[in-house]
């Protein structure tokens, strides 16, 4: 730390001086501020000054914003850093900020205070309430200010001091409750006065209150606000502020700063705090995070909510859901919260009574206006069609959309409340079609179709449903009503004909022609002039693949249909329709071979202009909406890639093209440390090495930039780049045998891996390992066995960090693998650090451990090692229990029949593709017998209105389990001892029943050992012995068979020619 900085007028002019310096145009100048500033920033005094500055009023705006900046910079970035770092705020700033910081914040103008709110948050969170004792009292005293200013800064200072607590686990929000007590009854002192006001100040004041009351309750409802005398003012407050009456307030006349107007600001809050006491803390069917104290005092408030609060509320809702159906303008914030607290409302008994009355005129007056296309619709798809793609399907949408919410209403009420409203909705939408279809096409309104057709789309669930009277009706009503706008000269109809047709894909037809009518249409509307149809056509045709007579109408079309996807691509940023194209090639891989390079080719150069928009010029981007949607879009093209090589293999020469014209972008993703896309680009290097069975001079140069990417930012992709690497060792065996770089860059990542924090990371780890010794030529690993002995025993030593199976056993196992490539250095490894003998004694311990087939391989060979080495290279103080290892080779044994039963029926189970669906299948067979006790079940319920518990739910109730247990990872890295079918090893090719009996029948102290054991023991190593004899026999009979068939089908094909 540098000496104290001299205070004064002359410090705040100097300061002030280089702080309009650093902005001049002239570079020198700049650079020589920039460079000052630097120097004198670890200054004990140095944050002082520059506060001075911002706050002065008499200071110019571009300077004073120049340093708000530079002192964000500094307090984030070294506020309450560790001694040990040396670049800590000396005590002088630290003092002067913390006495002077809330005056700043009161005299500053916004942009100023911005800043300076986002510095306070830093500090609060590491001093209060140890070292900032008097922050609270000070804030207090802010609020209960007259001047509008310090009420203003107070709310400020006190919304970063709640966010503080915002999201942490119940047992460390202890200050929240003081914090609580203390200033909440002075928030509703000042509210009811700001309420009465009609002035913007005043709007912003109260916005600000309602602010803080959201952020106190938004993850757990804390104690002070669970008393119902205190709940009574504040939801009074919440009420009484969406009922205010806005048309006398003067309004902009531009409907978008409209939206934004402060008391509509103010009515969005009140319903965010409303919603959130009825959907989460108010909710009887979910749990509380924090344990059972927690959970009683839920179910206390939840209650006592639902009686005493629930229907005032609901009434106030409805209200304001009257004003808006009669035509007072209402902002879409305000009325996608009305949307959302009625899809809270049908769930609950209590709440869906009172709303139940209503839903006619909700449903027609409210929903179906909001579901037809609108003129903003039609602006934004006349000068922005890309945008109004993005707003119908991007699922960000929904939570500001009142288009999306009321979708999701109409929903909820009739998946909820099926038995009273199914009918009802479909009658009136059924009344719709019937007057638009009885009047000329020229006295029809076309968005009233469109509206009635969304409602269909959005009810396709619940109509195709076993209890829907309807289901046997749709093929008709798509023939009748969507059909015909297939060829619409209404774009927008065109487009709602493909958004039907899509969600009714599940619809078994009973005419086959109807079925290739709608083919038909698609296609042409795949052609249509109108990007939004274009794109609505491309993505109703992936549900269309499951037929089968459209799949063979398809596969003439195929390659003019990736055609079209490929331009819709280069002109949309859609990773569904890269979704599309990824089905595509799956399902007509035969149809698309012949084109595959032309393919990849355009996939190469879309993906490279895609994201190339997004990461050229810029090290570090600030990814924006745009930027997301051209990453994700980028992602399906590398998975479409992908598909394709896998679609070539059987053809070697398109492979190897395939691969170079794919090469370009490994190396774009992998120099530019892309990393939202190494997962994709990895399963790209993955299936060309894989299917090509080696690795050219190509994939050479993309293994150093693999290394490259693991060592910079790649570590915890591990997961990824582990087929690749397996495969590199696997088909590049030779070349890293020969090449101690490359083996010095696996074993780097395989000990990087497994000295890892995480589980999964060690997993993968000792899989690298386990592949290096299985895979490169016998001799080349000796100088890393003790390498790889030392991570092994790293772990081994302290058996409590193995409390996981799957880790516990993958550790062993490089044990194993060692023994059995060089026992004579392992047994060196173990007696240099005297754990020979205890490691036997773990592994032992958990011998049922090992469950799979290559698990059980592994410790049967390496028990032979053993055994075969016995005397001469068996250390001495494992000499006396050697016989001891013939107990485990019978167990392993024994139980090895079991583990290749079970991977044999899971081949089968891969094999036919039907495990899963074999599953699903037996399950819906079974639910099927007991479906119509469960559907008079539901009916029951919804005669006494009784309350729906459903996904959001239980949803919300597993998120509050996690936040229990502060949201620590679920993970379970056990699942990873499962068997892995597509999974090939060496050891494949090894039969540990022949390796047994070689060393029973040809090893001079086999008879020995075995002598030395019990009668009992002796016996069933004889089992043993002949198992492996009938065995090795049934193989030799199997493959004499085989030579024999193969034998009769040749002389066959002889006599046919």
């Amino acid at each position: 730390m540098s000496h104290q900085l001299v205070q004064g007028a002359a410090a705040v002019n100097n300061m002030y001086g280089l702080f309009a310096q650093s902005m001049s145009p002239d570079i020198q100048t700049r650079e020589h501020a920039e460079k000052q500033l630097k120097q004198l920033a670890n200054v004990d005094g140095f944050l002082s000054t520059l506060l001075q500055i911002i706050v002065a009023p008499e200071s110019d705006a571009s300077v004073r914003q120049a340093a708000a900046i530079y002192f964000k910079n500094q307090i984030n970035h070294r506020w309450g850093r560790d001694m040990s770092d040396g670049d800590i705020i000396g005590p002088h700033d630290a003092t002067f900020v913390k006495q002077n910081i809330l005056q700043a914040i009161i005299q500053s103008p916004h942009i100023i205070r911005l800043q300076l709110s986002t510095c306070l948050a830093s500090i609060l969170g590491v001093d209060y309430p140890e070292k900032w004792s008097d922050y609270l009292t000070n804030v207090h005293s802010m609020l209960k200010s007259t001047v509008r200013e310090t009420m203003l800064g107070g709310l400020i200072c006190l919304q970063e001091l709640v966010k503080v607590y915002q999201w942490k686990t119940a047992e460390k929000r202890g200050p929240l409750n003081t914090i609580i007590k203390t200033t909440f009854p002075t928030l509703l002192q000042m509210s009811s006065p700001l309420l009465n006001q009609d002035s913007l100040e005043g709007a912003e004041l109260l916005k600000l209150i309602l602010k803080v009351y959201h952020m106190a309750m938004q993850h757990i409802l804390p104690k002070p606000l669970q008393d119902m005398a205190n709940l009574v003012h504040w939801a009074t407050l919440f009420v009484n502020t969406i009922q205010k009456d806005l048309s006398n307030i003067p309004m902009p006349d531009d409907l978008e700063a409209r939206e934004k107007h402060s008391w509509w600001k103010c009515k969005k809050w009140a319903y965010h705090c409303l919603y959130r006491l009825l959907s989460k803390h108010g909710n009887p069917n979910i749990s509380a995070p924090g344990g059972d104290k927690n959970e009683k005092s839920h179910a206390v408030f939840a209650k006592m909510f639902m009686e005493n609060f629930a229907g005032e509320i609901v009434r106030a809702y409805l209200q304001q859901l009257e004003r808006c159906m009669s035509g007072v303008w209402t902002t879409n914030r305000a009325k996608q919260q009305l949307a959302l607290f009625f899809c809270e409302c049908v769930k609950h008994k209590t709440t869906w009574q009172l709303i139940k009355p209503h839903l006619e005129p909700m449903v027609v007056s409210f929903i179906f206006p909001l579901l037809c296309f609108s003129d903003e619709d039609q602006e934004i798809w006349a000068e922005n069609p890309v945008e109004y793609i993005h707003k119908k399907v991007d699922p960000m949408e929904e939570f500001r959309s009142p288009v999306f919410t009321a979708e999701h209403l109409l929903f909820a009420i009739v998946k909820d409340r099926f038995k009273h409203t199914f009918l009802p909705v479909m009658t009136f939408v059924n009344n719709i079609l019937v007057q638009y279809n009885a009047l000329s096409p020229n006295q029809r309104n076309p968005r009233i179709k469109d509206g009635a057709l969304s409602m269909v789309a959005r009810l396709a669930d619940q109509i195709l449903s076993k209890k829907s009277s309807l289901r046997s009706q749709m093929e008709d009503f798509l023939v009748r009503e969507v059909y015909p706008e297939f060829t619409s000269p209404i774009h927008y109809l065109r487009a709602r004909a493909c958004d039907v047709l899509r969600v009714f894909s599940e619809l078994e037809f009973q005419n086959e022609q109807n079925l290739h009518i709608a083919f038909q249409h698609l296609l042409n509307c795949l052609h249509d002039p109108e990007l939004p149809v274009r794109v609505e056509a491309a993505l109703c045709l992936n549900s269309f693949f499951r037929h089968d007579s459209i799949q063979e109408a398809m596969k003439p079309h195929a390659q003019n249909i990736m055609q079209v996807l490929l331009h819709l691509t280069n002109e949309i940023d859609m990773d569904t329709l890269t979704e599309v194209m990824e089905t595509l090639v799956q399902e007509f891989a035969t149809e698309l071979t012949p084109f595959a390079v032309q393919l990849t080719v355009q996939l190469r150069d879309t993906f490279l202009r895609i994201i190339g928009e997004v990461y050229n010029n810029t090290d570090e981007p600030e990814m924006d909406d745009s930027d997301v949607d051209k990453t994700m879009a980028a992602m399906g093209v590398l998975k479409t890639m992908s598909s394709l090589v896998l679609a070539v293999e059987s053809s070697q020469e398109i492979m190897a093209e395939l691969e170079l014209t794919c090469i370009p972008v490994i190396q774009y993703v992998l120099e530019k440390n892309v990393i939202d896309l190494y997962e994709e680009v990895f399963e790209i290097i993955d299936t060309c090495t894989f299917c090509s069975k080696r690795i050219s001079p190509a994939m050479w140069s993309i293994f150093a930039l693999i290394y490259k990417a693991f060592k910079e930012d790649a570590s915890d992709h591990i997961e990824d780049m582990l087929p690749s690497l397996d495969n590199y060792l696997t088909y590049g065996s030779l070349v890293i045998s020969e090449t101690p770089q490359y083996q010095n860059m696996i074993y780097d990542i395989a000990q990087t891996s497994v000295q890892s924090d995480t589980p999964s990371e060690k997993l993968r780890g000792c899989q690298v390992v386990e592949a290096m010794l299985l895979n490169l030529q016998h001799g080349i690993m000796d100088a890393y066995i003790p390498k790889f002995m030392a991570l092994a025993l790293e772990h081994l030593k302290t058996p409590d960090a193995l409390d996981s199976l799957a880790l516990r056993v993958h550790i062993i196992e490089i044990v194993l693998h060692c023994m059995y490539y060089n026992l004579q250095i392992t047994l060196q490894c173990l007696e240099q650090v005297s754990f020979t003998v205890p490691f036997f004694t773990f592994w032992f311990n958990h011998l049922d451990d090992f469950l799979r087939v290559q698990d059980k391989k592994i410790c049967i060979l390496a028990l032979c090692a053993v055994l075969n080495a016995y005397p001469n290279m068996v250390p001495v103080q494992l000499q006396p229990n050697v016989s001891g290892l013939l107990y485990g080779i019978v167990k392993c044994f024994e139980t090895y029949p079991e583990a290749l039963k079970r991977r044999k029926e899971m081949e089968q189970a891969y094999e036919t593709g039907s495990d899963d669906e074999e599953i699903e299948d037996d399950d819906e067979a079974t639910n099927g017998s007991t479906s119509k006790d469960l559907n008079s079940d539901r009916h029951t319920a919804e005669i006494d209105d009784d309350d729906v518990r459903d996904e959001d739910d239980e949803y919300l109730e597993f998120l509050a389990e996690r936040a229990a247990h502060g949201f620590e990872s679920y993970e379970d890295e056990d699942e990873d001892m499962s068997e892995d079918v597509y999974y090939f090893s060496p050891l494949d090719s090894v039969d540990p029943y022949t390796e047994f009996h070689r060393w029973a029948t040809t090893c001079p102290a086999a008879v020995q050992l075995v002598s030395t054991l019990p009668a009992e023991a002796q016996a069933k190593i004889q089992k043993v012995v002949q198992d492996c004899v009938d065995e090795i026999q049934k193989r030799a009979n199997e493959e004499a068979n085989k030579q024999q068939e193969a034998a009769q089908n040749g002389v066959a094909g002889a006599s046919l020619k």
